[in-house]
């Protein structure tokens, strides 16, 4: 009996000895996991601030950049809008070229642009060119462009261009000399000192 008795005691201090082993290994197991789970909430939360800071700092130099290329954009856009604006002008003044035509005589415009091309050129025999719109005007053109001119005789011959929009082409009967009082012909001549000048108006407004 004692022999059992000593026994059960044993075994009841052997139990007693695991469970306090037991408790041991669980506790410092649960220190380690709170160990690594701190160790590793605090990596988080660096990891966490350092992935901010980058993209904070991406996004600021982001900004950078845009807000630098904003004067050049802007500067892009005002360039496009003016030549826009100077390409308008420049349309409707070769519109209004063909109505101020209209209201001044057309014939007489032409004889006019054919004369003035006449007196820069060289021999007394021209061929001038009309736009078909403007071939009705033809009539009695020859001895006004001789009159204007200042000088003769002149031997003169009319014909159609179909490819001209207003104004004249005139050409020497050999076809050394050409000279282009088309509408649109003055308006390329006149164009660069025009648009000058439409340039320094927009500065001078836009300061």
């Amino acid at each position: 009996m004692e022999i059992i008795g000593n026994a059960k005691e044993l075994v009841r201090e052997i139990g007693e000895m695991a469970r306090r082993e037991s408790a041991g290994i669980i506790s410092a197991a649960e220190q380690e996991a709170a160990g690594i789970l701190a160790d590793a909430g605090a990596a988080a939360a660096k990891a966490k601030r350092e992935l901010l800071a980058s993209a904070l700092a991406a996004a600021a130099r982001r900004r950078g950049v845009m807000l630098a290329a904003v004067p050049g954009e802007a500067g892009r856009l005002r360039a496009d809008f003016r030549e826009a604006v100077l390409d308008s002008i420049k349309s409707r003044a070769l519109e209004l070229a063909g109505e101020e035509a209209e209201r001044a005589g057309k014939a007489a415009v032409l004889a006019g642009l054919a004369a003035e091309a006449v007196r820069r050129m060289e021999g007394t025999n021209f061929v001038v060119a009309l736009a078909a719109a403007d071939f009705g005007a033809a009539a009695g053109l020859p001895a006004e462009i001789e009159r204007l001119a200042g000088r003769g005789p002149l031997e003169i011959r009319i014909e159609e261009d179909p490819g001209l929009a207003g104004g004249v082409l005139v050409r020497d009967g050999e076809g050394r000399q050409r000279w282009d009082n088309s509408f649109g012909g003055r308006l390329e001549r006149l164009w660069p000192e025009l648009r000058g000048r439409l340039m320094r108006g927009g500065e001078g407004e836009e300061k």
